[in-house]
């Protein structure tokens, strides 16, 4: 049984860049508090937001390789800016001796841009594996439309068994009492010059008898009273 989890950027960039908000956002209330009596030194808005960067590439990179870890909550650091910066903004309206702190706009526009950038990333994503239609096809009707209603197909008639061309012969010699070879042609579908074999071949069986010569010959059962 392993105990130890297999190590992963994500398993220390996520509580990493939690400790770096947290303390960042602590120091940005004691800086508007203090009343310009405190001031933020430079430097930790650029590694604060390489760092939301690199969470967040990290995230991506992961799901366009299909290695896409458990869900975490990041966008849970875009809501506290947010709300951070609107508290602060209404105080500062109301009371006009507090000042914003020097970088809390840049750093809460910053956080905003990446976190859509990252919901573009996720929805191309969704777009090119299928799971979700891309804008194009939903204004093509391919997504949304009322589906078509397909009308209910007749019920097929069992087919009958295909016959040879022997028994389409003997049958309509049967029906008729005689048949012509013009009148056997379309219906056994064959050349005349199969045809001709067939019948030859039938008559030399037994089958049928020609009765007549050339063209005003015609078939009939053998030992028909026609023949």
């Amino acid at each position: 049984m392993k105990l130890i989890k297999p190590f992963n950027e994500m398993s220390v960039l996520f509580p990493l860049l939690t400790l770096y908000t947290l303390a960042y956002l602590a120091l940005m209330g004691y800086d508007f508090a203090a009343k310009e009596v405190f001031e933020i030194p430079s430097g930790l808005m650029a590694v604060y937001i390489t760092l939301v960067l690199a969470y967040s590439a990290d995230r991506e990179i992961r799901r366009w390789i299909g290695k896409e870890l458990p869900l975490r909550k990041g966008t849970l650091f875009v809501y506290l800016w947010l709300v951070f910066y609107l508290v602060v903004f209404i105080i500062r309206s109301l009371k006009p001796e507090y000042a914003l702190p020097n970088d809390l706009t840049k750093v809460t526009l910053q956080v905003l841009g990446i976190f859509f950038g990252s919901k573009l990333s996720k929805k191309i994503f969704q777009v090119k594996k299928g799971t979700v239609k891309s804008v194009f096809s939903i204004l093509k009707g391919e997504e949304g439309a009322i589906p078509k209603t397909e009308t209910p197909k007749e019920t097929e008639k069992p087919t009958e068994p295909t016959k040879n061309p022997e028994e389409v012969v003997l049958d309509l010699i049967r029906k008729s009492g005689r048949a012509k070879r013009e009148e056997l042609l379309p219906v056994t579908g064959m050349s005349r010059s199969s045809l001709g074999r067939l019948l030859e071949q039938m008559e030399k069986k037994g089958s049928i008898t020609q009765v007549g010569k050339l063209k005003w010959s015609y078939y009939v059962m053998a030992g028909s009273k026609g023949s």
